[in-house]
């Protein structure tokens, strides 16, 4: 079973994601903090995670190199929800090595499921 991680403090975006991703055979934790979201991803191992812009004290590129820090050997790619897509965000994902984003303006499900699918198992 693909273990997704979704860390987002708005639990109506938790709710509406985390539906869509069951229906598509993912299982699905959820997470409301970083502490929380920290401590899944030492005790689960996801195979990705899902990162909300709004909780506080969480920074999804922060985040990403914390996972690399403490998960070398694993591969956790992850998807931040953001609703600011501009260039200079952009240009950070890249620099980054994060695997993807979901705009929240303009959410969609199949492009959320088309990311998902793209941040698991890229070609």
């Amino acid at each position: 079973d693909t273990q997704i991680l979704l860390i987002d403090n708005s639990l109506t975006t938790q709710t509406l994601m985390k539906r869509i991703l069951e229906a598509s055979q993912y299982q699905v934790n959820t997470a409301k903090t970083e502490d929380e979201g920290k401590a899944l991803c030492q005790r689960l191992t996801p195979h990705l995670i899902i990162v909300g812009e709004n909780v506080p004290n969480l920074d999804g590129f922060a985040f990403k190199d914390w996972l690399l820090e403490n998960f070398p050997e694993q591969q956790m790619p992850l998807i931040l929800i953001t609703a600011y897509a501009n260039d200079e965000f952009l240009e950070q994902l890249q620099s980054s090595g994060i695997e993807g984003y979901i705009n929240k303006a303009k959410f969609n499900q199949d492009t959320f499921l088309e990311t998902v699918k793209t941040a698991l198992h890229p070609s």
